[in-house]
Formats: C-alpha cells, structure tokens, sequence
C-alpha cells in the first residue's frame, strides 16, 4: 500500500503544477497563488514495476526498505509481513525447521540461485547427476570450472518438483515463484543427451558473458518446461522463473511456447545508451520479440544504469535517453517488470 499512496500523492501534486526532473518527495517547482484542484480526484495509481529488488542485505531494516519501494534483498527477514503488513496466506512458505533435510535451503537467491536450488551436499550424493565434462571424458562434481548438474539426468525434475511441494507445505494454493536460475556465466553438462538439445546456431553474439561456441538454452529450458508442467499439477498457482543470460540467453529450439507458468527473465544486452531502434541493438531486439512468442509472462533483468565504457568522461554519465527508450519498448512487450 505505501508505493501506491506515494504514487498517489505525486499524481495528485503534479495535477497542481508542481514540476519535477524525476518523481522523489525533492520538488523542483511549486506555484504559488492558484488554490489547489480537487477535480483531478480520486487518483487510482499503481506503478508500472510491480517488484524492486534490493541487491543488498535488508538485515532487520525491512519495512524501511518496503516503505521506500523495495520489495525483496538477499535476505528478507519477512517478505510481505510483520508488525505493519500481514503476510500473504497465499505465498506462505514452510519454515526452513520443518522441511525435509534435503530441502531445507529452498529456492532462494538471485539472479544466480542453482547452489542454493542443488547445494554441494546434495550433488555430491547424487553422481548420477554429475554434468559431462568433454575434455575430462567424464561425469565431474560440479565446483568452479566445472559443468553444472546435467538438467537431463532422469530423475532431476521430480526431485526438483518435490522440493517445490515440501517448500510450499501443505498449502495447495501457493503462489510463490520458485527461482531456477543459473550460476553466474555457468558451463553445462556436454553429455549425449544434453548436447542433443544444445543449439547449433552460434552463441548469442550480443550476450556479455557467453563462453559457448552454441547457444545452450535447449537443456536449460527443456528442463525448467519439465518442471513447470509437472508442478502445474501439484501447485497450480506456483510459478517457475528463468532467467534468459550469458549462454541460455537466446529462445532455444523447442517446437511450443513454454508453459503459461513460466516467467522469463531476459538479461538486456545490446547497447544501453542506445535507442532500441539502433543497429547496435538490433539482435537484443530480435531476441525480445522471439522470447515474446515463445513465453506467456516476460521480465527483463538490466544492471547497466550509467555509461561506464573506457571513451566516456572520467565522470559518470547517466544514460537518460537510452533507458526511457529501452523501458517504452519493454513495455510494449509486456516486460516492464
């Protein structure tokens, strides 16, 4: 409720004239003399951006951080409750104390999540998952340098799926979204049936982070599609998020739409400071608009909010243009959050 009467309030000051650079309580221009308007009331305003993450540590600080927009951080104390919010029955999670042993860490952390989702006690106890490593000419543990769980191990979407259902309890009407997102920049299993999936076509040329000669979205997403249907029919109101990055950036190569539970998170590449118009961020273009006919429910993941390149001036430049641009053409996509 504060972001909506906060949102409220501005609408209503600037029905009265008063002017700022950018909405915050710091007005630029106040006139004097003119009454004030009650004909622009009531106001109904909602933002655009239903979710700001706090990439940060809230601590015990967190209804100074919900009053002020915030909506999740690394570890949030009480997500949608306390003392002022009642918590949300309906993304009611079990206690970390009562799940089972082999779930307990839960699907937390962001944008980078697969160690807390698979933490190293949990791999080492299934080799049977072990990703392939081609130059080593066999299954390895995954640790640094190494590939990831092979997502096409039989038996790693159920496990998933019942770690989903022990997370949520005993509270079928779970809304939660439950992160299956990549480690930063991560390798993945080469094996037979991992390298089936893999894309032939090249590595997506405007990723930032891509250390893949192909694209590797195939598995990847294969995987998070067999999950979500499976979990469609335990928790029919949960939902999968995903995040399109580095190597699984590109759509992969499967026939259908992914499963309307599935929320893509998109990494936006390109050019930041760019109009979406320009040559410089055509392919980013095309990729947004083959994920907008691939996936029902579309965010976009940015961490560039200033020019930083070698040729810029010594001072940071805050790239006004390209990010207004870029957000109208998200929101033309449905990808504003």
């Amino acid at each position: 409720p504060y972001d909506n009467v906060l949102y409220a309030v501005w609408e209503f000051l600037r029905a009265q004239g008063v002017l700022w650079v950018y909405p915050d309580p710091m007005g630029e221009y106040v006139p004097a003399g003119h009454g004030i308007r009650l004909d622009v009331l009531p106001i109904d305003r909602v933002p655009t951006a239903s979710v700001r993450f706090a990439n940060f540590s809230v601590g015990q600080n967190a209804l100074f951080f919900w009053r002020t927009g915030y909506r999740g951080s690394w570890n949030p104390p009480a997500l949608l409750g306390g003392d002022e919010m009642p918590k949300d029955p309906a993304r009611l999670l079990r206690p970390v104390s009562e799940r089972k042993e082999e779930f307990r860490e839960g699907f937390d952390g962001f944008p980078h999540n697969f160690e807390t989702v698979f933490p190293p006690r949990v791999a080492m106890a299934h080799p049977e998952w072990w990703g392939y490593d081609a130059a080593r000419k066999q299954r390895v543990a995954p640790g640094a340098g190494k590939p990831t769980l092979c997502l096409m191990a039989p038996g790693l979407p159920d496990w998933i799926v019942a770690k989903m259902i022990d997370v949520a309890g005993a509270n079928p009407s779970c809304s939660a979204t439950f992160n299956l997102l990549p480690m930063d920049a991560a390798r993945f299993c080469q094996c037979e049936r991992c390298m089936a999936l893999v894309d032939m076509r090249p590595a997506p040329r405007h990723a930032w982070a891509a250390a893949s000669a192909q694209s590797l979205s195939g598995p990847y997403f294969t995987c998070v599609a067999t999950v979500a249907q499976k979990l469609r029919e335990k928790l029919p109101q949960a939902r999968v998020l995903a995040l399109a990055y580095a190597d699984v950036a590109l759509p992969p190569p499967l026939p259908a739409r992914l499963p309307d539970n599935v929320t893509v998170m998109v990494c936006q590449y390109g050019a930041p400071g760019l109009p979406m118009a320009d040559p410089a961020n055509a392919v980013m273009r095309q990729c947004m608009e083959d994920w907008k006919a691939r996936s029902a429910s579309l965010q976009n993941y940015e961490y560039v909010l200033l020019q930083e390149s070698d040729a810029s001036a010594r001072m940071p430049l805050p790239i006004i243009r390209g990010i207004v641009d870029r957000s109208q053409w998200l929101a033309s996509l449905g990808a504003l959050q």
